[in-house]
């Protein structure tokens, strides 16, 4: 199996993906990014621990007794 992974800054043409499929490729995997301005809204990244599940909010964690 062989892959090749391109980074752009331009729109993907059909035509592209075309003739990279006449060569035989096939697209597999994108991926999206995008700026975060200070002003937006902050993304926490954590993982949940045993017993403490999301709060309906979205904003913390809080106990669940059946958990703990």
């Amino acid at each position: 199996m062989e892959r090749v992974r391109q980074s752009w800054s331009d729109a993907i043409s059909t035509g592209y993906l075309s003739k990279q499929a006449e060569f035989g490729w096939r697209l597999v995997f994108i991926e999206w990014e995008r700026e975060i301005t200070a002003e937006g809204p902050a993304v926490y990244r954590q993982s949940v621990p045993y017993g403490l599940p999301v709060a309906p909010d979205g904003e913390h964690l809080e106990e669940n007794p059946r958990e703990t």
